[in-house]
Formats: structure tokens, sequence, C-alpha cells
């Protein structure tokens, strides 16, 4: 009975880690295929499901409070912006 109670201990970070390892061997394998045209696509979809496993399982979002969530959201966006004022001032040089 005990096994049953903390198994999600145990399983929840193996089946991220089995999932995030499955995405991980997928982008390996479409990096190595010659220009296609969605090529840019298929690479941020996958990256965009590597962040949601660690974010949904390994960062326990999906189970936490609402301002534990809302912290989370605040620091994507100021990550975007970063990326963006960033990606602007190459453009700009």
């Amino acid at each position: 009975m005990k096994e049953d109670r903390f198994s999600h201990i145990v399983l929840a970070p193996l089946k991220s880690w089995a999932a995030m390892l499955l995405l991980l061997v997928v982008t390996a394998i479409y990096a190595q295929t010659p220009y296609l045209p969605a090529k840019l696509v298929v690479n941020v979809v996958l990256a965009m499901g590597q962040i949601a496993l660690v974010a949904t399982f390994l960062m326990q979002l999906r189970t936490s409070r609402m301002l534990v969530r809302l912290a989370a959201l605040a620091g994507l966006i100021w990550a975007s912006f970063l990326f963006l004022f960033t990606f602007a001032d190459f453009l700009t040089r």
C-alpha cells in the first residue's frame, strides 16, 4: 500500500525524463536532415514541448498555487523581453 502512495514521486520524474530524452533524440535526428521549409517550425515546436514538460512536471506548476504560476509567467515574460531586446539590438547593428 505504501508503494502505491509514493509511486508518483519516482514515476513522474522518470516519465518526464523519458519524454525529454525522446524529444532530444527526435531533435538530434531532425537536425541531421537537410534543409526543409518547416525545419525552423518543427525545431521550435520540439523546444516548446521540452519547456512544457519542464514547467508542468519538473517545476510542478500544474499543482502549484496561483501565485507561483504568476511568478513563473512573469519570469517567462521577462525572459522573452530580454531575448526580444537582444535580437532587436543585433538587427540594428
